[in-house]
């Protein structure tokens, strides 16, 4: 709130990694940072890439295995928004609803309805004398 009325939109800044450079400069596979700092390879690849920002103690991590400070391998620039929504084409398809689509109702044949009838009877003479006492 206070940066806020400041004027100053930390949502503007963008970190951007040089740990691609610093890892080549000392001849280091990203298997290899990942094993000195402690995290996945693919953890490494998502960092540089900027695709995943690491937490103070990971970046710290990082820093001490290529030999420099977190000012020189994490930058803050001013820039667009951090988090931008990926705009894909979608195909336009009809729409499906979840709900069951609705059937009709068969119709029942004469011995069919005699029978459903007999059996509506007795159930419910069956439910009316089983509460008598």
């Amino acid at each position: 709130m206070y940066l806020k009325k400041r004027g100053i939109n930390l949502f503007n800044y963008i970190m951007k990694t040089r740990i691609k450079e610093f890892r080549a400069r000392k001849n280091l596979s990203q298997s290899e940072l990942a094993r000195e700092s402690g995290v996945a390879r693919e953890t490494v690849g998502l960092i540089e890439r900027s695709q995943f920002n690491p937490s103070l103690l990971l970046a710290h991590r990082l820093a001490h295995a290529l030999g420099t400070t977190l000012d020189e391998t994490f930058q803050f620039t001013p820039g667009d928004l951090l988090w931008k929504r990926k705009t894909t084409k979608r195909r336009r398809t009809t729409k499906k609803s979840s709900a069951p689509k609705r059937t009709r109702k068969k119709k029942l044949t004469k011995k069919q309805r005699a029978d459903l009838k007999i059996h509506n009877n007795i159930t419910s003479e069956l439910s009316r004398n089983m509460f008598r006492i």
